[in-house]
């Protein structure tokens, strides 16, 4: 088997390992399933261009596609003008999860990693689960859940930001890390 061809088969295999990884980080940044299908989509394709120098280098392949993706995701909504976040933390935060599922994961794979995330989601207060539900999972915008709720999108973007820091204190128990090392 050529060099190439060796290459383009190992790429393969890993992104069969990290598509839903990266496709949940990207969600988590996007608040939109669909949005985040096409930044996996972009991330893949850059990455797959830039394959043989990261193989050359060795490193977190996990990691690496975050990477690009996070960059492709600020590109994107820089020029869009979109505000995402209220908290400039949120992004680090997401990132350092998620990396800490690449040291310490509870289980093997990714799935079963999106099974102890999708518990935490479980265990959140009624408040905050639905405004999850509705942003992550029905793709709703806050201005929209604002108005189901009947409460102010001021009140949306606080209970999304503390869901946030709530599932990220559950992950980091599961995984055994103290919020110090997720920090790493």
């Amino acid at each position: 088997m050529r060099s190439e061809e060796k290459l383009r088969k190992m790429f393969e295999l890993l992104v069969a390992e990290h598509a839903p990884m990266l496709v949940s980080y990207l969600c988590a940044l996007t608040g939109s399933r669909p949005d985040a299908e096409d930044l996996a989509q972009e991330t893949f394709l850059k990455a797959y261009r830039n394959f043989e120098r990261f193989e050359t280098k060795g490193g977190n392949f996990p990691g690496w596609l975050r990477r690009i993706g996070r960059n492709l995701f600020i590109d994107k909504f820089r020029r869009s003008k979109k505000v995402v976040f209220s908290d400039p933390e949120i992004l680090e935060g997401i990132e350092d999860m998620f990396s800490g599922m690449d040291r310490h994961g509870t289980g093997d794979t990714w799935p079963e990693q999106i099974s102890s995330l999708r518990e935490c989601l479980t265990r959140l207060p009624e408040g905050l689960g639905s405004v999850c539900r509705f942003h992550y999972f029905e793709g709703l915008t806050a201005k929209i859940i604002a108005g189901r709720l009947g409460v102010t999108l001021a009140a949306v973007l606080k209970r999304l930001e503390r869901a946030r820091a709530a599932l990220r204190e559950c992950m980091e128990r599961k995984l055994g890390l103290s919020p110090r090392e997720s920090k790493v």
